[in-house]
């Protein structure tokens, strides 16, 4: 029981470190204005890839 515990408590340590980590990564990403431009290129790929999905639908047949 008390390896259990242990290891509960290294998973849960684990799981907090790696929040804290990405909290600080995505606070230094809304810092960075270059983010700004991937965020731009990652949302017109989406649109596109959405577009050309309703085009191969409409013309499929």
């Amino acid at each position: 029981m008390n390896t259990m515990t242990d290891a509960a408590g290294k998973v849960q340590g684990w799981a907090f470190c790696r929040a804290a980590h990405v909290r600080q990564c995505a606070k230094e990403l809304l810092q960075e204005e270059s983010a700004q431009g991937t965020t731009e290129y990652a949302i017109l790929v989406g649109v596109l890839v959405v577009i050309a999905i309703i085009a191969i639908v409409a013309f499929k047949g």
